[in-house]
């Protein structure tokens, strides 16, 4: 989702990046100091310098594990993640706080202006609790998982079939088994025919991030359903040959799909690699091979792709396909995020249903979340589609002349 806001080369990023949080860094901890400073009597520059050299500390660290290197992943490392991501996001929230409280107390000294003296201190602290108390509840909302139901009509289908769609696990620093026993728990409670998987197991391209590697494979095993559990690798995942990626699908019994299709009888299921970081070839050039020939030229069974990205909806419409399931977006994850990713994908390509022409697109918006442990204004979510068969035009019209009901 990140790399969609900004689109510069790496060393402009970096140093933006570095520019924009110093400066952020430096405007809330020089108020948070005189709070400090006024309620405790600490002396004034030492706590702004402190809590700015914190502050810069924890988001240059939220920053800088993206940056591919040899990595060590420390129990120190991890907990160092977490506590810097919602070290970002209070900062966020209490920068759109203090920034309109500072306009407000420039408008107080205009003498044209009449308004109401405003008791400052007391304000910027209102704003702290406000914050903390916004990241709290954000937290405790992040591992709450909610079911979103969708009914699908697809042409070509001969027998109804439900998939419980899960997308963006992020398994690593933040998210570790107890999320993911409660996606497994709740996935199986939709006795789906198929688990599909669009993307994102991992946070940082690296299986060693995971704790605890083999519970989680262990847990992801007890994923129940007719045909099996597939899955796609995304943008954070491993490559698709990392021998330890390949080692977990295989102790998971999660199928992976890396631009293959694949007969499940009822449909066909075709699986995209979802990485922008490298070129992906389009759809037709390895969907129209000599191993997926038998699949194309057979019997005229509906397709679904599974893609880490939502964008595909256009390749998979002209490849005549029936379904396109996706995620990537986190639909924001947080406020306001979820309003700049609008920006990025208009529409429901965001998030939830759409459908162009005769494909049908689902976006999920994550059964996890990425790095900041928190959602503020979306959910995590779990999909339950069940396809059903769609019934031609004149047989529904004589249905209905019947005055039968029609479902």
């Amino acid at each position: 989702m990140e790399e969609n806001f900004i689109r510069v080369k790496p060393k402009m990023e970096i140093t933006l990046y570095i520019l924009l949080t110093a400066g952020v860094s430096w405007y809330v901890s020089e108020r948070l100091g005189y709070v400090i400073w006024h309620y405790l009597g600490l002396n004034l520059t030492a706590s702004a310098i402190t809590v700015f050299a914190v502050t810069l500390f924890l988001l240059l660290f939220q920053g800088a594990v993206k940056i591919p290197k040899s990595r060590s992943f420390t129990s120190l490392f991890r907990i160092t993640i977490w506590i810097s991501g919602l070290c970002c996001a209070y900062i966020v929230y209490l920068f759109l706080v203090l920034f309109p409280l500072d306009m407000l107390v420039l408008l107080e000294k205009i003498p044209a202006i009449h308004i109401h003296p405003l008791d400052y201190y007391n304000d910027v602290l209102l704003a702290s609790l406000a914050s903390a108390c916004i990241i709290v509840s954000g937290m405790i909302h992040a591992n709450e998982l909610k079911t979103v139901k969708y009914s699908v009509s697809i042409a070509g289908l001969d027998r109804p079939l439900r998939i419980a769609h899960l997308s963006d696990l992020h398994m690593g620093s933040v998210i570790g088994r107890p999320q993911i026993r409660r996606i497994v728990k709740q996935a199986n409670a939709l006795h789906p025919d198929l688990v599909l998987i669009s993307g994102d197991l991992f946070n940082h391209n690296d299986v060693r991030e995971c704790a605890h590697l083999s519970d989680l494979a262990e847990i992801l095993r007890g994923l129940q359903s007719k045909y099996g559990s597939y899955a796609v690798a995304g943008n954070h995942d491993p490559a698709p040959d990392d021998p330890g990626f390949q080692a977990f699908l295989k102790s998971s019994g999660i199928h992976l799909l890396d631009n293959q299709a694949e007969d499940l009888g009822s449909v066909i299921l075709a699986g995209r690699t979802g990485n922008v970081l490298k070129q992906r070839p389009d759809i037709r050039s390895w969907y129209h091979t000599p191993g997926n020939a038998k699949i194309d030229n057979g019997a005229r069974k509906p397709v679904i792709l599974l893609d880490h990205y939502p964008d595909s909806i256009i390749e998979a419409e002209q490849m005549g396909f029936s379904l396109l399931l996706a995620g990537h977006t986190h639909n924001g994850q947080y406020f306001p995020c979820n309003f700049l990713i609008r920006f990025s994908y208009r529409g429901a390509l965001r998030h939830g249903y759409t459908q162009v022409r005769h494909v049908k697109c689902i976006v999920s918006s994550g059964s996890g979340y990425f790095q900041i442990p928190i959602r503020v204004g979306t959910d995590s979510e779990i999909g339950c589609i069940d396809l059903v068969p769609e019934v031609p035009i004149d047989r529904k019209r004589r249905f209905e002349r019947k005055g039968n009901s029609y479902r």
